[in-house]
């Protein structure tokens, strides 16, 4: 190590003149290693930020690094050969900054071995070039024949060697093409498979010579490439990951066709409708608590409401409208209702069955009384492939008369990807009745229970109602979008929550003599209303 010319070219490059007059490129490897941390350090320290915040060794690393620079020895094999190989893979993180820098070493290596002195060769072939003990003396990465070799391959191809920076990051580049696949392929991984996976790939590529994918480069390789430990989901077989490429193309193919069919008819209105569960009690499965507590209890109202459900059947068509009745199906242990019931709000049609899941006589029910109230005169009907909704004949006994009306059935198992209420309503629905539920346990558990019927059903109505307002066609329409049934995005507008639960709601109640503070907002008027005057007492202002 030639501390005497890595002092004097960190002073040439500070604007200081000393003899020796030794440029950086005159500079082995380790020794401009030395230079730049001397330079970083010293930087640091004009600046009054703590140098240890950017040391880039390990101090393993750093020892080790020290003892082979200054002529000491390293205690253990094990030690140095781990230093050597983290060191190696640790040019990779330089990159485009330390290959251009190698690049204009080998120009100027190229541009001094070209520049010999013909008439002092005694070897007529070689006139004009510089012998190895001089190119070595004035530039350190010159070694032996090697590298004499490659500067005269430079010297005719005019490509200058690839430094191992640049050979690192066409290996991680092309690791990342491997693992990404293997990934999509549904393969399991851990940092030991990607470290004999990444040697696999390097002696195939015959890129990086002594490569040894060390932990530490696994480490930033994860990093670079945003890859990391994630608990797994589901477990499919590969039948299921070929099948799902399959669906995919059903699922285009469908789409594709229902756009032909709007173009084809300008006039004609989609409109589609969808079944959604919704418990008697939909609790949200987060909540606040104490920073490490192993185990968090939340209250309930009653057991059985967690588990029992009701079927909400909203329908939206791709102009933005909206069913402006909406049917709901509960589950009676009789099938039937009692004598006595107190009434149900005008925008909710309510049957009843021994379960809550829709039959083929609430589907004729829906159809004859719900579905096709103030339907346009020409619309496509869009229903999931659920057996009662593939018998067509008995819903076109149901079909008003002058109306022209199609129906098409999305394939099965692409409900989640191309039906437009469950890309874009029947979530944000659930979202809006979980926030009531779970104000309603915390302000009001004991006047209002909403696992009751008739509470339900002042919730769902008044839900509806406000789901119904004219600003939230955009919403409606972005359901249509999103599946791609329509190509033109809808204007940004504020979600359903963010209406109804955000900035309108500060202040307190707007009803008489109420002092509640406000927890919704009456999209119609713009009001703050508390939870009472708007579900119990079912505020209406239109």
């Amino acid at each position: 190590m030639r501390l005497q010319w890595v002092f004097s070219s960190l002073a040439k490059q500070h604007g200081c003149t000393v003899t020796p007059d030794v440029s950086d490129g005159q500079l082995d490897r380790e020794e401009r290693k030395l230079a730049s941390r001397l330079d970083e350090l010293a930087k640091l320290h004009l600046t009054g930020i703590p140098s240890h915040v950017f040391v880039r060794f390990s101090f393993k690393q750093s020892r080790v690094l020290a003892l082979k620079l200054f002529g000491g020895d390293v205690e253990s094999e094990e030690e140095e050969e781990m230093a050597s190989s983290e060191e190696s893979d640790l040019e990779w993180e330089g990159e485009d900054e330390e290959s251009t820098e190698e690049d204009k070493h080998w120009a100027a290596a190229l541009a001094f071995y070209k520049s010999g002195n013909m008439s002092e060769r005694a070897d007529k072939r070689k006139r004009g070039t510089r012998s190895l003990t001089e190119m070595s003396k004035m530039y350190r990465f010159i070694r032996g024949e090697k590298e004499m070799r490659l500067l005269r391959e430079y010297a005719s191809s005019g490509i200058a060697p690839k430094s191992r920076t640049t050979r690192l990051k066409e290996l991680s580049e092309a690791f990342r093409d491997v693992v990404f696949d293997m990934m999509d392929h549904g393969l399991p991984l851990h940092d030991t498979d990607l470290r004999t996976l990444a040697i696999r790939e390097n002696q195939k590529q015959n890129l990086v010579k002594n490569f040894k994918a060390s932990s530490w480069w696994v480490h930033h390789w994860k990093r670079r490439y945003g890859v990391s430990s994630r608990k797994v989901t589901k477990f499919v077989t590969r039948k299921h990951k070929v099948d799902k490429t399959k669906q995919k193309e059903i699922e285009d193919k469908f789409v594709q066709e229902i756009k032909a069919y709007m173009a084809a008819n300008p006039s004609s209105v989609v409109l589609n409708y969808d079944q959604t569960g919704v418990q008697k009690e939909l609790r949200s499965q987060r909540t606040l608590a104490r920073k490490g507590e192993k185990k968090v209890e939340v209250l309930a109202s009653s057991s059985s409401a967690l588990t029992h459900s009701h079927t909400l059947m909203p329908g939206i068509d791709h102009t933005g409208g909206i069913n402006k009745t909406l049917f709901v199906q509960t589950a009676e242990p009789s099938g039937k209702f009692p004598t006595k019931m107190p009434p149900v709000p005008d925008n909710i049609y309510l049957t009843c069955g021994t379960s809550h899941i829709m039959g083929y006589k609430t589907m004729e029910e829906f159809f004859a009384h719900v579905a096709f109230k103030d339907l346009p005169q020409e619309c496509l009907l869009l229903l999931d492939s659920w057996g009662c909704f593939r018998k067509h004949s008995e819903i076109t006994k149901h079909f008003p008369p002058g109306h022209s009306i199609e129906i098409k059935n999305i394939p099965a198992g692409a409900t989640s990807r191309i039906q437009p209420l469950d890309m874009a309503f029947n979530r944000q629905l659930k979202v809006v009745i979980r926030r009531i539920h779970d104000h309603a346990i915390i302000a009001h558990a004991d006047t209002f229970s909403v696992a009751k019927r008739e509470n339900s059903m002042k919730i769902f109505s008044q839900i509806h109602w406000a789901f119904c307002h004219s600003r939230f066609i955009p919403n409606r329409v972005f359901a249509f979008y999103k599946c791609g049934y329509i190509d033109i995005c809808p204007p940004r507008s504020p979600s359903y929550t963010e209406v109804l639960f955000g900035e309108g709601t500060k202040g307190f109640c707007s009803s008489y003599a109420c002092r509640a503070a406000g927890f919704v907002m009456c999209v119609y008027c713009e009001k703050p209303y508390c939870f009472l005057c708007y579900f119990q007492n079912m505020h209406r202002c239109c």
